[in-house]
């Protein structure tokens, strides 16, 4: 039996969220699967836990390390502590999928990077150091050294109908701590007093928008039974009555929503709440009764633009007209919806982002149950926004061979080339989004999740 650690990185910076309520999903996901498989697992939050407290508790065999583009001045000395500690050192997580070789050429401590689906790679690992075998040879997507050399094993999609309920009592997860942390900074939402946690059934999304660093391009999910069975476990073991599903698009399969409402309708509905994500694109009629009917209470979508030719131009195709009527339709089903919008998306113009901010005015304005939400673009590396910076080749040189970035200086760097905003772009943006955010009665957070 192996003794694995997994690390969610603190961030180092100051834009990152600042409730951590969030329980990291993708670490529970592969935490429950080795533990199955026979495997010891600890878990090392860095929402809960500072930098110094993670890096005094480094001490198994294996450690898994979890990067994300906010942890990424971070990681560095998370490596070097798992290494001092005679650690086998991988990195995984949304931006170490495609900044792979630039994480092994870039720190010599780091032993593979694990790419996509983490499950399988783990156990298969895990299995290989018990018997003291060579442990990248067998293992799915993993990307390592050999022999001067960047090897890339085969990548395999793990089928989610096969993987356990994520456990929420691994070692290092204290699920009481999020639901406080839910309620201590997120006041402003009106949830006093609900016990508030996350669930994620279902990864990836058909669609591919320009800003979108998503690793999953194509949909799969968990059965409607086991995401029932999840919801259940939540509210029968810990009490929780009010579930936020991230699921990438949670509302995308029409047949998957019948067959879950048919599952909720005969095992006599849950006593917990619903917020999902969903793409406005997929909410039919039929879908938005459905939705009602399990008991969905918010959706939260991605608006992202007022301007219809931005929109285009980000491969977000859907008119203004048809944006205004599935609000309105999820509105008078009696449904909430919070909608995002990112400013600074390809082709971005000053009359573009008064566009977007008139249209959140007018949605606000006309069904009284929109609460509205503002970014500014962040250049994630995977998505086509990264690709299209890393064509111009002063910015190649600047940024392509790199994982660690100065995220104020990227976004400059972006919106200078991608935008016809003016040279004070980033100022301009930063402006327009606190003033509409107070205007929205929100404070002045990054809501980028």
């Amino acid at each position: 039996m192996a003794f694995i650690q997994l690390i969610n990185t603190p961030s180092g910076s100051d834009s990152a969220i600042k409730d951590k309520w969030y329980v990291p999903q993708d670490l529970l996901w592969i935490g429950t699967y080795l533990k199955q498989h026979g495997h010891e697992v600890h878990i090392l939050d860095g929402q809960t836990l500072s930098l110094n407290e993670i890096l005094s508790q480094i001490s198994a065999p294996i450690v898994g390390i979890g990067f994300q583009i906010y942890s990424a001045s971070q990681i560095d000395k998370v490596i070097g502590a798992a290494k001092d500690a005679g650690s086998l050192v991988l990195v995984g997580g949304q931006a170490a999928t495609p900044l792979a070789e630039n994480l092994l050429s870039g720190n010599r401590d780091i032993a593979a990077v694990v790419c996509n689906d983490g499950e399988e790679a783990l156990r298969k690992l895990a299995d290989a150091f018990d018997e003291c075998r060579d442990p990248f040879l067998d293992a799915p997507n993993v990307v390592y050294r050999r022999k001067g050399k960047i090897i890339r094993n085969q990548i395999e999609k793990v089928p989610l109908a096969s993987l356990p309920i994520p456990d929420r009592r691994l070692k290092g997860i204290d699920i009481e701590q999020y639901i406080k942390n839910f309620q201590t900074t997120n006041s402003f939402l009106g949830f006093n007093g609900m016990r508030v946690t996350n669930a994620h059934t279902k990864k990836g999304c058909p669609r591919r928008c320009s800003f979108c660093g998503r690793l999953d391009k194509i949909y799969r999910s968990r059965m409607p039974q086991q995401a029932f069975d999840e919801y259940q476990y939540l509210v029968r073991d810990f009490g929780v009555d009010y579930i936020f599903d991230h699921s990438d698009s949670w509302a995308v399969s029409a047949s998957w929503l019948e067959q879950f409402r048919a599952v909720y309708e005969r095992q006599g509905g849950l006593k917990a709440r619903l917020s999902v994500f969903a793409d406005l694109r997929d909410l039919t009629p039929s879908v938005i009764a459905d939705m009602r009917a399990v008991g969905v209470d918010t959706v939260e979508v991605g608006i992202e633009s007022g301007d219809e030719g931005i929109l285009r131009e980000n491969r977000k195709f859907m008119a203004s007209r048809e944006i205004i009527d599935r609000v309105l339709a999820l509105t008078k089903a009696g449904m909430k919806v919070e909608a995002s919008y990112v400013l600074g998306i390809l082709g971005e113009t000053r009359e573009s982002v008064r566009d977007t901010l008139n249209l959140s005015r007018k949605l606000r304005e006309r069904t009284g149950r929109i609460r509205n939400y503002f970014n500014i673009i962040f250049p994630l590396p995977g998505t086509l926004i990264w690709e299209r910076l890393l064509l111009d080749p002063e910015m190649k040189e600047k940024y392509g061979n790199d994982y660690v970035f100065d995220i104020e200086q990227l976004r400059k760097d972006y919106l200078s080339r991608h935008c016809d905003l003016g040279l004070n772009a980033y100022d301009f943006l930063m402006e327009e989004r606190e003033e509409i955010l107070i205007e929205n009665g929100l404070p002045v957070m990054d809501y980028a999740r």
